[in-house]
């Protein structure tokens, strides 16, 4: 009331919006919108999952939604873009978080006639290496960078 008294004083305009109407607050849109795709990433995981991992599905969320939503300074660039320079999707390969993968193991870390493949789930990419992911290890429950 007394922030409308002010106004009222100061002849400053204003408008309110509906109760409980947050479309209009963009900060509340920008929340709504990342708790929406981090509701469809979760949906989209393996079953299997271990949603204690949930932590580390978040970085490739912020950056799936940062290429897809359009810059405010420049609207034929992605915000991404506009901060780190175009993606390279060959270097860093986009792959749906929490799916089923069977990690490839060197030969010198497994037996001689032991399967070279580990089952795992897929938690994101690795921007220090070249084409590379993180994954969990099925049996460990363990991350195991490349």
């Amino acid at each position: 009331m007394l922030l409308k008294a002010y106004f009222k004083d100061e002849d400053i305009a204003y408008q309110l919006t509906p109760a409980y109407m947050h479309c209009c607050n963009t900060d509340e849109r920008a929340i709504q919108t990342f708790k929406d795709h981090f509701k469809a990433v979760l949906c989209g995981r393996d079953p299997r999952f271990p949603m204690f991992y949930w932590c580390l599905l978040i970085p490739q969320t912020v950056l799936t939604l940062n290429l897809l939503r359009t810059s405010r300074l420049n609207p034929k660039h992605s915000a991404w873009s506009c901060l780190n320079g175009p993606y390279d999707y060959n270097a860093h390969p986009i792959t749906p978080l929490g799916t089923h993968v069977v990690m490839h193991q060197k030969p010198g870390q497994c037996a001689t006639w032991a399967p070279s493949g580990i089952d795992g789930w897929y938690v994101g990419h690795d921007f220090e290496r070249y084409q590379c992911h993180t994954c969990i290890n099925w049996r460990t429950n363990k991350v195991c960078p490349p």
